[in-house]
């Protein structure tokens, strides 16, 4: 009872005491300024996080918003076109990012915009649609700026996956560019939805070709024969099985630049196809008349000059091919055994005549060294006798000029070739008497 009634009495003189009041009140002021102070920074992070970021993919990979959407600051933008008309409106030149799109949108846009580019912007804003049309476009941007991130991340992953998938069809580097340089400029026309709507199987893709691609480029082909002199080169080869004959033909073409006429010499294939059951003269005329002169006496009256690999069924003058355009011809066509061909079969032969030891040794020292550790060795030494680092040249008995190559390069490298030998010797010699 005692404690209590000191507490009481206590507790009245600290109310009744000017200095405890004062302490009180400055305490209450104190803890109110902190509250203010609190709620003040609370406010100013909420704003400073009210705004989108001004990003390069805004844009939307559009050219013409660029040329009057500028950025101001870095969470707000200039309309170089309606800058008076906001102006006048918010007192400022400037918007914030998030409102970007509903101003592109809106009719006072459209308004300050000049006819002739009314097409461009309609188009701009189908592109918008387009790509908020699940979305609330007037304010509401905030997603897209919280997934820009997420975003560039997928595009990323893609672009890996379209690299990766291009090098694992042993696509080159220079390959790659074009395709991808290709497929970028359709996807910045918004023009790929050709991807989902058409097929790219094999066979409709053969199909697309030969029906397709094939008549047009034969017909411009044939109407560039119709108005030039040609020769044609013909020659045959066994592929899977089949007997394949291939026609080219080579003429001149103008070319007009920059009032400047200039002619240039075009090699196409005019045809490629089976001989089936006859390679003589007679069927080859016929293939002629079918893949080339498509019964046009102009395309057939052009015809110059005619090379081959002088076989019988071509150069002869009875009933080889030579022999059968002539007799049908007004001109006469100048007969060209192909001088290369010539040459290979003339070395085929010669080969036949040198001894066998000089393409046994040829053929046993690339044997020798298959090996990539003696190749490794090889070049130690030609480092140290200051050589070139160079390996032999493969002789391969089917393509007969390879000898001259594989030959001029053993000469070559013939003194580290020696000095490798030398070495060998030495150690089998150390190691027999060890």
């Amino acid at each position: 009872m005692e404690n209590s009634r000191r507490k009481s009495s206590q507790s009245e003189q600290d109310k009744s005491h000017p200095l405890s009041n004062q302490k009180k009140r400055d305490s209450s002021s104190q803890n109110n300024a902190s509250r203010n102070r609190k709620q003040s920074s609370n406010n100013d992070s909420s704003t400073s996080k009210k705004h989108n970021l001004f990003k390069q993919s805004l844009y939307l990979g559009s050219d013409y918003m660029k040329t009057f959407i500028k950025k101001h600051t870095k969470d707000s933008f200039k309309c170089l076109k309606c800058k008076d008309d906001i102006l006048k409106k918010t007192g400022r030149e400037f918007m914030w990012c998030e409102n970007l799109y509903s101003h592109i949108t809106s009719e006072s846009h459209k308004d300050n915009t000049p006819q002739n580019e009314q097409n461009k912007l309609k188009g701009l804003i189908e592109k918008i649609n387009k790509k908020y049309s699940n979305k609330k476009i007037a304010g509401n941007l905030q997603e897209d700026d919280n997934d820009d991130e997420n975003v560039q991340d997928r595009n990323t992953i893609k672009y890996l996956q379209f690299i990766a998938f291009t090098v694992s069809q042993r696509l080159s580097f220079s390959q790659i560019s074009q395709i991808g340089k290709f497929i970028q400029n359709l996807a910045k026309e918004d023009q790929l939805d050709f991807f989902l709507t058409h097929y790219f199987d094999e066979e409709v893709i053969s199909k697309t070709i030969s029906q397709c691609f094939r008549p047009a480029l034969k017909e411009n082909i044939l109407d560039n024969l119709m108005n030039s002199r040609y020769s044609l080169s013909l020659d045959t080869a066994t592929m899977v099985g089949q007997s394949l004959c291939l026609i080219r033909a080579r003429y001149l073409q103008e070319n007009y630049e920059e009032n400047k006429v200039s002619e240039d010499i075009v090699d196409r294939i005019v045809g490629i196809t089976t001989l089936k059951e006859s390679s003589t003269g007679e069927a080859m005329h016929n293939i002629l008349k079918d893949k080339v002169f498509v019964e046009n006496d102009i395309i057939k009256r052009n015809l110059i000059g005619l090379t081959h690999d002088n076989i019988s069924s071509l150069a002869g003058e009875g009933i080889g091919l030579v022999g059968l355009i002539r007799k049908e011809s007004e001109n006469y066509v100048f007969d060209l055994a192909d001088p290369c061909h010539c040459i290979s079969l003339a070395l085929k032969h010669s080969l036949q005549e040198l001894p066998d030891r000089v393409t046994e040794f040829v053929e046993g020292i690339h044997t020798f060294f298959a090996y990539p550790q003696r190749k490794a060795k090889l070049n130690r030494i030609q480092e140290e006798l200051s050589r070139p680092k160079l390996h032999l040249k493969k002789y391969v008995s089917t393509r007969w000029l390879s000898l001259g190559q594989s030959l001029q390069r053993l000469l070559h490298i013939w003194d580290s070739l020696t000095e490798f030998m030398v070495r060998k010797n030495q150690e089998t010699q150390d190691k027999e008497k060890n």
